[in-house]
């Protein structure tokens, strides 16, 4: 999440400007080209991100930040809302083995959490 969501407030910063480059990502991020590539072509997939190819090629937001919530970047990287439960030992119980209400109470905060998700724009983040 964390460097998807990087990725777009960089290029939301060059906004104004020519596409940015995914070579001036990873500079600008820290992050391997290759695994930004990945990210970026998830990110355009879901239509957050336009491309533009070429030597001036690269990489502008498909709407305004304001428009654009962490949730949205969660969703195109295929993030899953889901916690399982873990018993003393550190194990992660069988989702067969979990009881009905400690299930329900897990799904409940997912739901809380992708709530809150949605409700961070980009924009914030600035």
């Amino acid at each position: 999440i964390a460097y998807g969501v990087s990725a777009m407030i960089q290029i939301a910063k060059s906004s104004d400007s020519d596409p940015l480059s995914c070579k001036e990502i990873c500079n600008r991020v820290q992050m391997p080209e290759g695994y930004v590539l990945q990210i970026l072509r998830k990110l355009r997939m879901a239509g957050l991100l336009n491309s533009t190819r070429g030597v001036q090629g690269g990489y502008n937001l498909a709407r305004p930040i304001d428009q654009i919530s962490v949730m949205d970047v969660c969703d195109a990287l295929g993030v899953q809302m889901r916690w399982e439960c873990r018993t003393q030992a550190g194990m992660t119980t069988p989702d067969a083995g979990q009881d009905l209400a400690t299930t329900q109470v897990m799904d409940s905060i997912a739901s809380q959490v992708r709530s809150c998700l949605w409700d961070i724009k980009l924009s914030a983040l600035l």
